[in-house]
């Protein structure tokens, strides 16, 4: 059983890089609908037990669809290997995407639905305030009862030019619905604050369970753009009064918008034509 998992990640490790290589030579004679990125990234956790992991993930957009792959593997303490993919179909600021996962014996296939409309100019000044909200629907397709959620993640951020930089702190919450506890509430909130000082952005974000009720993660992260490397730096309560620390960085080479979201990692916000 062990071996054939070995020789499942070796093939989809191999068909990643298959499919980057295919798409480099394609994309040179091809219309400019044609597009790919690859991702390398790894980290560890560490608090009383380390534990690392190393994740290789490829993607080819045709127009509007896309079809991405990954291979993560768990090296710490043991050898755990996790195949998955994702099928997305994207028009402006929608997605449908259904995706798939297999660990150990284990599958899983949920289907996804975002819509992530341009924010809206609120006051222009200094600074510029600007607010909006991104809608996520989710279920389970295989579970018996699959679980189904619906989150609309509100925002508010300003914008503060200090000479060539820009800072951007913002707050959201996300406020959500699933087909177990079916009353509206409060699942998370958070606050982020961006530097960007041109070739590099420096986020720091602080979670929250509910409404700021409770501390739940503390994400650090900097991101070189023109390079596609982002490092970040995490820390998390453990439940007993410690902390779980988490550091990693990843590596993208392409157009990143293909591949599956990085959680934490910073970014601009758009108004119309216009990003911050």
């Amino acid at each position: 059983m062990r071996t054939s998992r070995y020789v499942g990640i070796s093939i989809a490790v191999l068909a990643i890089l298959w499919v980057a290589g295919s798409t480099v030579v394609l994309a040179e004679s091809a219309e400019d609908c044609i597009d790919f990125a690859l991702r390398f990234s790894g980290g560890f956790n560490g608090f009383t037990v380390l534990s690392g992991d190393l994740k290789l993930e490829g993607a080819i957009g045709v127009c509007d669809v896309s079809l991405a792959a990954w291979a993560e593997m768990k090296v710490l303490p043991s050898i755990t290997p996790t195949l998955g993919g994702e099928l997305k179909l994207s028009k402006e600021w929608l997605s449908l995407s259904m995706s798939a996962s297999q660990n150990e014996s284990q599958i899983e296939l949920s289907l996804k639905g975002q819509a992530a409309p341009s924010a809206w100019l609120l006051y222009e000044g200094d600074p510029t305030l600007i607010g909006g909200v991104t809608a996520i629907a989710e279920t389970g397709l295989l579970e018996r009862a699959g679980r189904s959620e619906i989150t609309l993640s509100p925002f508010l951020t300003g914008v503060i030019p200090v000479g060539k930089t820009v800072v951007t702190p913002s707050i959201a919450l996300d406020v959500s619905v699933n087909s177990e506890n079916q009353a509206l509430s409060v699942s998370g909130s958070r606050v982020t604050s961006t530097v960007n000082v041109g070739t590099v952005l420096i986020a720091n974000t602080v979670q929250f369970t509910g409404t700021f009720d409770a501390f739940s993660s503390l994400v650090v992260s900097i991101n070189v753009p023109d390079c596609g490397l982002t490092v970040f730096g995490s820390l998390i309560p453990n439940g007993s009064g410690g902390f779980v620390y988490r550091a990693s960085a990843s590596y993208e080479w392409g157009n990143a918008s293909l591949l599956p979201v990085l959680t934490g990692k910073p970014g601009t916000i758009c108004t119309g034509d216009v990003c911050f």
